[in-house]
């Protein structure tokens, strides 16, 4: 059976967490995932009680985990305490499985995107945000082939990170480096954004949008286009 696959339990992904799992738990659609895996290296520490779900001093993973198994006994939850990377992405993502990335970096998102891309059948919804605007990509892949946008169409920084993966900076660089503003709100409406395309799915109903940018100052909410996309594929 196939699995729900959350990587990054941090601002985003923390609050995406329980009503994902909600949803697994209690929707009647047929293809909805069964398992939920919970992918972190970090842990929670005080500082993230502004803006993050979990507040128990342990390895995000592993502490999520335990609370979902607790509200959702019926819901087959596990957790892995560790970073992504090039070397374990094929264990961790599968054919047929439903990834969501909540991560803060282009270079783990480099590597989920790459190995996505040679897998025949998934579903990559990623979110990432600022203090005041973010944005939802959707990857659909069906019989090898895309039928929504790769990450780098939208975003080719991607591709050319300029950060660095998580596991790769030492403890100093992390604490000189300390996080980007952000704000609560906007953690939740990307989470929520990312729950949407999932429910689509669940339903089977067509994605008209590749992903959606997100802007609180404004409050604009815009669908990203599929026409050019479409456009380029059929030509």
């Amino acid at each position: 059976m196939s699995r729900a696959v959350l990587i990054g339990l941090g601002g985003i992904g923390s609050h995406l967490a329980e009503p994902l799992a909600r949803t697994l738990v209690f929707t009647e659609y047929p293809r909805a995932p069964d398992r939920l895996l919970l992918i972190d290296g970090d842990r929670y520490e005080e500082k993230n009680i502004l803006r993050q779900r979990v507040l128990r001093h342990g390895n995000k993973a592993e502490e999520t985990a335990e609370i979902l198994s607790g509200l959702f006994p019926k819901l087959s939850v596990e957790a892995k305490p560790r970073y992504v990377d090039v070397e374990n992405m094929y264990l961790f993502v599968r054919e047929d499985d439903v990834v969501f990335l909540a991560v803060d970096n282009h270079a783990t998102r480099k590597i989920v995107a790459e190995h996505v891309a040679t897998l025949q059948n998934i579903l990559f919804i990623s979110g990432g945000n600022e203090e005041y605007d973010g944005n939802t990509q959707v990857h659909l892949r069906e019989g090898g082939r895309d039928r929504t946008p790769p990450l780098t169409w939208q975003h080719p920084e991607i591709q050319s990170p300029a950060d660095k993966h998580p596991g790769e900076r030492a403890c100093g660089e992390l604490i000189a480096e300390g996080s980007a503003p952000q704000l609560l709100a906007v953690n939740f409406m990307i989470a929520a954004l990312m729950l949407s395309a999932f429910t689509l799915w669940l339903q089977e109903k067509p994605l008209s949008y590749g992903g959606c940018y997100l802007n609180l100052l404004s409050g604009n909410v815009r669908p990203e286009s599929l026409k050019y996309w479409n456009a380029r594929e059929t030509a």
